[in-house]
């Protein structure tokens, strides 16, 4: 063994550190179904900072396992799964044929295939320069007001021709 491996002194894993009463809060709030910046500020964080402290209060892993834990708690005690919400659609998408309600018939059947995970959101973000679109814009409008102040000075003799 070397002299520094003989210096570096080994951790054993500590036991998990309770949840502060703040995270507690926060917890709790995220459990109840708030986002996680409106749970913050339940738990007593600032407007201002919430945000920042939900990021942060998510990075710690005793928060984290106690949302985890709650979620699946709740799932057991309420048994609501895909299964069953799938079970649901199925009786809405009926109704809705009953009812004559294509438009129903169709989102219900959209939804029950993302839960299948047979349709997935897709989300593209692209760069936009702003300012080269407004200043097209910009140049159209002028175009035509242009125009417009052309036409107008050419109709009458009487008119002078000022705008």
């Amino acid at each position: 063994m070397s002299e520094q491996d003989k210096n570096v002194k080994h951790r054993e894993p500590a036991e998990p550190k309770p949840l502060t009463y703040r995270q507690q809060q926060y917890v709790s709030g995220v459990l109840h179904g708030l986002s996680s910046a409106e749970a913050a500020r339940q738990a007593g964080y600032g407007p201002g900072y919430s945000r920042q402290a939900a990021a942060r209060l998510e990075k710690v892993h005793g928060v984290r396992d106690a949302i985890q834990q709650g979620q699946a708690q709740l799932r057991e005690a309420t048994l609501y799964d895909a299964k069953a919400a799938v079970v649901e659609i199925d009786q809405a998408i009926r109704f809705g044929y009953k009812q004559k309600n294509p438009m129903s018939v169709a989102k219900l059947l959209e939804l029950k295939a993302k839960l299948h995970g047979l349709l997935v959101d897709k989300v593209e973000v692209a760069a936009v320069d702003l300012r080269g679109a407004m200043e097209k814009a910009n140049n159209r409008v002028l175009k035509i007001v242009n125009a417009a102040q052309i036409g107008d000075s050419g109709e009458g003799d009487s008119q002078t021709g000022s705008v």
